[in-house]
């Protein structure tokens, strides 16, 4: 939803709950009714044909506004954590390479030559030393003249009396084979572990793409879902309730005070409560439709109402015997009351 839209919503919210707070707490014809009674006009009204024209539906419009914003709210946080993730796994893939070049320096050093290689396989093996040992034939040198393989490796000749032994060894460490195998290894890991990260990765832009088209929906009131909630028709009832306060308050315009009609506002709950009482009797709207349930949302829903499933199966049950149980009071307890103008003499 863009910014503007949003703002909208907001403002009309606001101008209905000032509307509200003038009504209520400023309405010089509060007890106006002596009679005890007053119309709420059941007409279907020609510019919102959708709505009698005495009810003012804002509590349908606030419940699926907020539906409409925690949706939205939804695909978001799928977005929000999309990228989060993206972002920890191309860290983690950052590591990884990390890691893996260190190992190639690793084998590198290990393979290469160089003055500072503790473990090298090149210079660290230098060409065997090579000392001339000369003995008599009653000094025999056979036991420094052993052949014992490569490295060391000795060889040994005799002539005539003299016997002659050339002595080869490596005074340097030899290759480190299992140093550069647990190299390779690790290399063959990282790599691994960077392939499982990248393919873990190269979703994550659809993934995204399906909430980003989701918020576009249903914001443009397109492709809509059965249950989702259509911002022109939430618009639509706030634009209507806006109008109808501004013509059921009392006091509201230039017009002589003397030849207002009087007019009230009363939420779902309070008109109900003022029937069930014998308070007010109110006319029109409730007349023929107050049993066997309360005939105002959120206790019934009008075909209008978005939650009208919901409300048949989970409320009404509940509520038709009894609305000020406590079973009632927490089923509706997340919806906000429509309200109704109830015109007296």
């Amino acid at each position: 939803m863009n910014k503007n839209n949003i703002n909208k919503i907001i403002f009309l919210f606001f101008i209905f709950l000032f509307c509200l707070f003038i009504s209520l707490f400023y309405n010089e014809n509060r007890e106006i009714f002596a009679s005890g009674e007053c119309v709420v006009d059941p007409t279907i009204e020609i510019r919102h044909a959708e709505f009698p024209k005495g009810k003012i539906p804002i509590g349908e419009a606030v419940d699926e506004a907020e539906l409409l914003a925690q949706k939205i709210i939804d695909e978001q946080e799928i977005i929000f954590f999309q990228i989060i993730s993206m972002r920890d796994e191309a860290l983690s893939m950052r590591e990884e390479a990390r890691l893996e070049i260190n190992e190639a320096w690793r084998l590198i050093d290990l393979t290469s030559p160089g003055t500072n290689n503790s473990q090298d396989c090149v210079n660290n093996c230098p060409d065997a030393c090579t000392s001339d040992c000369r003995k008599t034939t009653g000094e025999c040198c056979e036991e420094e003249c052993e052949t014992s393989g490569d490295p060391p490796e000795t060889t040994c000749w005799c002539v005539l009396w003299w016997k002659y032994c050339k002595c080869q060894t490596c005074e340097g460490f030899p290759c480190n084979f299992g140093s550069i195998t647990n190299a390779y290894n690790q290399i063959e890991n990282h790599s691994g572990n960077i392939e499982s990260y990248y393919n873990i990765l190269k979703d994550r832009p659809a993934i995204i793409s399906n909430p980003k088209d989701r918020i576009s929906d249903l914001t443009n009131v397109q492709n809509l879902l059965p249950d989702d909630p259509n911002r022109w028709e939430i618009l639509n009832k706030l634009l209507n309730s806006r109008v109808k306060l501004e013509e059921c308050l009392t006091g509201y315009g230039s017009v002589i005070q003397e030849i207002k009609t009087k007019m009230k506002v009363l939420s779902c709950e309070t008109a109900l409560d003022k029937i069930y009482l014998g308070e007010l009797n109110i006319i029109g709207y409730f007349e023929d439709n107050i049993t066997p349930f309360p005939h105002c949302y959120p206790y019934y829903a009008s075909e209008t109402a978005l939650y009208k499933q919901f409300i048949e199966e989970n409320i009404q049950p509940i509520c038709e015997t009894n609305k000020d149980s406590l079973e009632c009071q927490e089923a509706i307890r997340s919806f906000m009351n429509n309200y109704f103008c109830c015109e007296g003499e």
